[in-house]
C-alpha cells in the first residue's frame, strides 16, 4: 500500500517554491508526505523519491554549480593542491568542498562524472603530482636512508610504522613514486641479506646475529653467521630453523653446528 502511494509521486512535479531558499533545498518532503498521507522519513528511504529527486531536485541544484566546480578544479590543479589517489582525482576532497553526501553522485550526475574523467586523463597525461606529495616523497627518501624499522622477515620495510613516522596515510605509500621508492629499498635490503656474513638469509628469512651484545667481535659474528648458514642453509623447514637459531642465541657458548 505504501509503495502504491509512493508511486504516485511520479504524477507530481516538485512543489513550486515559495522563495529562492526552498528552490535550493530540492524536494519539499513534508509537502509530499502530506499529499500521500505518510511519514516524511519514509520518503527519504524511497527509491521512487530518489529518482524524482534526481530529476527535479538535487540534480538541478548540484549540476547548476558545474562551472564553479570546473573553476575549483582548475585552480587547485594549477596550484598543485589537488589531491590524487590511485592515480586519479581524490573524490573525497571534491566531495567535501561541495558538500556532496554519499558516494553515488558520480553515478547520478553524468556531467560531473565527465568532468572527473577529463581531469583523470589530464593527471595521467601530464604526470601531475601535488606539491605536498613532492614534499612527502623527499621526506620518505630521507627516512629510508636511515634504515627504518623492518618487518619480521627483516627483508621489507614496515610501511605502517613508516606512515606513522611520516604522518601520512598508509595508502599513499602503496601508490606511484612512494611505492617504487620503497620497493627499491626492499630490493637493496634483500641484496644485502644475500651477501651478509653476519645475518644469513635462509629459506626466505634473515637470522639476526648482528644484534648480539657488543662484547662479540665482528670477526666472531661473521664466523657465527657463516657457520650457521653452512650448517643449516639446506634446511627448508622453518620451525626447525627457528628452533636451531633460538637454541644457539640462548646458549652461553658459540654452540654446536651438528644436527
Amino acid at each position: 500500500q505504501n509503495l502504491s502511494k509512493l508511486s504516485r509521486l511520479h504524477t507530481y512535479r516538485r512543489r513550486p517554491p515559495l522563495d529562492q531558499s526552498v528552490c535550493q533545498q530540492g524536494l519539499d518532503y513534508p509537502h509530499y508526505a502530506r499529499l500521500l498521507n505518510v511519514k516524511p522519513y519514509r520518503l527519504h528511504s524511497s527509491i521512487v523519491v530518489d529518482e524524482l529527486n534526481s530529476k527535479y531536485g538535487s540534480t538541478s541544484k548540484v549540476e547548476a554549480r558545474l562551472d564553479e566546480m570546473r573553476l575549483w578544479l582548475e585552480k587547485h590543479y594549477e596550484q598543485k593542491t589537488l589531491r590524487i589517489r590511485n592515480g586519479q582525482l581524490d573524490r573525497k576532497q571534491f566531495q567535501d568542498a561541495f558538500n556532496l553526501k554519499g558516494g553515488t553522485y558520480l553515478v547520478r550526475y553524468e556531467r560531473i562524472k565527465a568532468l572527473f574523467d577529463e581531469f583523470d586523463e589530464r593527471i595521467l597525461a601530464e604526470n601531475y603530482r601535488p606539491a605536498q606529495l613532492d614534499n612527502d616523497l623527499h621526506r620518505l627518501i630521507d627516512l629510508l636512508r636511515t634504515d627504518p624499522e623492518l618487518n619480521r622477515n627483516q627483508l621489507t620495510v614496515n610501511r605502517t610504522r613508516l606512515a606513522k613516522r611520516l604522518r601520512i596515510p598508509l595508502h599513499v605509500l602503496k601508490e606511484g613514486a612512494f611505492d617504487q621508492e620503497i620497493r627499491l629499498h626492499d630490493e637493496r635490503i634483500h641484496h644485502r641479506a644475500e651477501k651478509s656474513l653476519v645475518d644469513p638469509l635462509i629459506a626466505g628469512r634473515v637470522f639476526l646475529f648482528s644484534d648480539l651484545p657488543s662484547k662479540w667481535s665482528r670477526f666472531f659474528l661473521e664466523a657465527l653467521g657463516s657457520q650457521f648458514k653452512k650448517a643449516f642453509g639446506h634446511v627448508t623447514e622453518r620451525d626447525l630453523l627457528k628452533s636451531k637459531y633460538l637454541s644457539l642465541r640462548w646458549s652461553r657458548l658459540p654452540g654446536q653446528f651438528g644436527g
